[in-house]
């Protein structure tokens, strides 16, 4: 099977960040809108919360705006399979070791060994990928054991206006799960659910008993 990563590489570039037609285009100030310490205090004081420090990789860091934010307590790595936003994180973090940041596509195996991250972080990324088992068997490989995974990912409801509210006219969206059917993958594949959390366009929190977000963000521990 043929997923969308691989099939539309060059589609992940310059345009898809800050061109007319992105996606981020509705934020106000578009995608650079995300460099706002404010945007990642939450994620960032929910995955301290279980794992104060250690070695983390963002997958689909993009320009690594949350890792910047995290640098202080942790060792930071990420991939994206967009050459243009690692060459934007090279520039950010100019001092680190260009190993630390690489073009991946996550359906193909990490080139790390097992057991190596504490902390894993899968932001808006697993929704992109058709047999979307392939990057979550990457992940679990290589967190350590106990290890945290801090997905976030939209998700299918049952009304009509939840699609209609976020917003997402984004094509290359392929695999957008109802929560049941993505919390049987994870833990089929070997993940613990610790904590979740809805929000509505991704980062408007809407409160668990209301149950009637559009995006669902998952703590997870490897088991």
């Amino acid at each position: 099977m043929t997923n969308s990563l691989d099939s539309n590489w060059n589609q992940y570039q310059r345009d898809y960040y800050i061109g007319a037609g992105s996606n981020y285009a509705k934020l106000p100030g578009g995608y650079l809108f995300l460099r706002r310490a404010i945007v990642w205090k939450g994620k960032i004081d929910l995955i301290k919360k279980y794992i104060p420090q250690g070695k983390i990789l963002d997958i689909g860091c993009s320009y690594g705006f949350m890792l910047y934010f995290m640098r202080d307590k942790f060792e930071i790595y990420g991939c994206d399979i967009s050459e243009h936003a690692i060459r934007i994180c090279k520039k950010i973090f100019p001092k680190l070791p260009n190993n630390r940041f690489w073009v991946h596509d996550i359906t193909e195996e990490l080139p790390l060994p097992k057991n190596f991250f504490d902390v894993i972080s899968c932001m808006d990324v697993i929704e992109h990928i058709e047999d979307i088992n392939i990057p979550l068997r990457n992940i679990h490989r290589c967190l350590t054991q106990d290890g945290i995974f801090y997905l976030h990912i939209p998700i299918k409801t049952r009304y009509n206006i939840t699609e209609f509210l976020r917003f997402d006219n984004d094509p290359t969206h392929v695999s957008v799960l109802p929560e049941k059917k993505l919390i049987f993958q994870l833990r089929k594949i070997g993940f613990e659910i610790l904590e979740k959390k809805y929000y509505w366009m991704g980062f408007i929190p809407i409160p668990n008993f209301i149950n009637f977000g559009s995006d669902i963000t998952l703590i997870l521990k490897k088991v």
